[in-house]
């Protein structure tokens, strides 16, 4: 079979994940191109330009922003699953719908076929997903979100030779990706080879990309290879992380009575016990699934961003921008979404759209002062300039010590 040339174009495949720490460290978001033409001299320059051809031309424009208010298709149009109310029904056919048309389009594409994996998986139907997920690298070897989701299969299934293979080539591949050492990690250890996993996720810690579940992790393989201060160790960081881990806790409880203090065994396994009456039991490795109206909006979102990606990276914007609607209809408080139709809005020149989704963001978010700066570059490119002010004034107050909010609020004031 022909090699495909397609760049892996999302990050990996969220076929399912570790608990996540409570306050998960953020990452920058992209910003549309609002911002990053604020964020440089040239980006100033541009903004300063294009905030006074609002102010001498804005007859000339009127019909062109006419224009923006046309009617598109929405929620409406598109069936009940992006009505606010769907059913679990609903979202299922919603994503069985998508997944089919993302690979009627694209019939040699596996970044196509890894949405169907997704889907398959999503649906129970994990021989189907492993199918299309090893069409993916039998094409291009490189497809880390295939390698990662054989490697879960594998995981879940309790294969732990094949899960580590499958986890060493998806980490090759994106070594930025999280996920990817603690599943690692814990497949080696199931296969009697702590002393491999250990190093690999101290590691991991040490890069900053390390949390909760890599301490309580890296604590339980310790625990496994008896060393018990290493493992006292790294359990007290969780719980420094988030006192209310009941692993963490009842981990830490285990470590102090191997080292022979059993007053400080007895107070962790206390407020381990008391947690456990407090919260229902979860499964230490979550999977997505069309169970209830709540997962089943997860991957209808996970399914219908992952097909935006595609048509874009085949260059059928309309389409992209079209799956990113529905993605922000599915779920109202999803922001990747409302950040790519914020840089296609951007793009394409229909300011009060990308102002739209940017009041969006702002309300969503209100503590990020980039969502601030979007929304005051626009509001100055529409010629509301005192509000373009006061967004900045937002932006500044929110992060002082960037420089970029105070340069676009110079940019829009020294504008005629």
């Amino acid at each position: 079979m022909k090699r495909s040339t397609e760049e892996n174009h999302s990050p990996a495949v969220q076929v399912g994940s570790l608990p996540r720490p409570s306050s998960p460290e953020r990452h920058p978001m992209r910003l549309g191109r609002v911002a990053v033409a604020i964020a440089a001299m040239a980006g100033l320059a541009w903004a300063v330009w294009s905030v006074a051809r609002w102010s001498g031309e804005r007859a000339s424009q009127e019909p062109e922003l006419a224009e923006e208010e046309i009617e598109e298709p929405g929620p409406a149009r598109w069936g009940p699953a992006y009505s606010g109310n769907p059913t679990v029904a609903d979202l299922k056919q919603a994503s069985i719908a998508v997944a089919g048309e993302v690979v009627a389009a694209y019939p040699d594409s596996p970044a196509a076929w890894n949405v169907m994996a997704q889907l398959q998986f999503h649906l129970g139907n994990a021989p189907e997903a492993a199918r299309w997920w090893l069409r993916c690298v039998e094409t291009n070897p490189q497809s880390g979100d295939a390698h990662y989701g054989l490697g879960y299969i594998a995981h879940l299934e309790g294969d732990n030779a094949k899960a580590v293979e499958r986890f060493r080539a998806a980490v090759a591949v994106r070594p930025d990706d999280p996920r990817i050492p603690l599943l690692l990690a814990e497949s080696l250890t199931r296969l009697g080879k702590p002393e491999e996993a250990a190093p690999l996720l101290v590691e991991h810690l040490k890069s900053g990309k390390g949390n909760l579940a890599g301490l309580v992790s890296l604590g339980q393989i310790y625990l496994d290879m008896r060393e018990y201060d290493k493992a006292r160790w790294a359990f007290e960081e969780a719980v420094r992380i988030d006192p209310a881990s009941r692993e963490a806790q009842f981990g830490l409880a285990n470590a102090w009575a191997r080292l022979g203090d059993a007053e400080k065994s007895k107070q962790a396994m206390s407020k381990f016990q008391a947690l456990v009456a407090n919260r229902r039991a979860e499964s230490a490795v979550r999977v997505m699934s069309f169970d209830d109206v709540a997962k089943g909006r997860e991957v209808a979102v996970l399914i219908h961003g992952e097909a935006a990606k595609v048509y874009a990276v085949h260059g059928a914007l309309e389409k992209a921008e079209e799956m990113w609607r529905k993605t922000a209809a599915l779920d109202p408080r999803h922001v990747p979404s409302r950040m790519e139709l914020l840089a296609i809005y951007e793009r394409t020149g229909r300011n009060r759209a990308a102002l739209r989704v940017c009041e969006e963001l702002r309300d969503l978010e209100p503590k990020q002062a980039d969502h601030w700066l979007n929304y005051g570059v626009l509001l100055a490119r529409l010629g509301r300039r005192e509000a373009a002010l006061a967004a900045l004034d937002q932006a500044i107050a929110l992060d002082p010590g960037s420089s970029k909010y105070r340069q676009a609020r110079e940019v829009i004031l020294s504008a005629p």
